[in-house]
């Protein structure tokens, strides 16, 4: 019996349900809980106004994971970060963007925080 091969569009369709499960069951606090227990910092840190690297990475991470995974809007995700603005909103997020196609520090942590937010679910 010969395989199959999947098309490109049954491949989307099979992620999009697990990505579906994950938005359903993902909350913004989950996701920056588990940010802050990988970095070890505090909720208040990463929320807060401190902008030292030990903390602005971490918060970035946070930004960037909560735009991919839940897809909320920018002004929203803005008001979780301590009324940050949508303009500081999208920097972050393209920042870790952008770091993820050359940088694989960063490409293994943000790995990292999604699988263990996907065991978590």
């Amino acid at each position: 019996m010969a395989k199959k091969q999947a098309t490109l569009f049954e491949a989307r369709e099979v992620f999009k349900d697990q990505q579906e499960v994950q938005k359903e069951q993902t909350s913004p606090s989950q996701i920056i809980t588990a940010v802050c227990a990988y970095f070890g910092i505090s909720e208040a840190e990463i929320v807060g106004k401190k902008r030292s690297k030990e903390i602005v990475e971490p918060r970035m991470i946070a930004i960037y994971l909560i735009n991919e995974i839940l897809d909320l809007p920018l002004t929203a995700i803005g008001q979780l970060f301590g009324g940050r603005d949508h303009t500081t909103i999208i920097h972050a997020r393209d920042k870790i963007n952008e770091q993820l196609k050359s940088n694989n520090k960063i490409r293994t942590i943000v790995n990292e925080i999604k699988n263990q937010l996907r065991d978590n679910v």
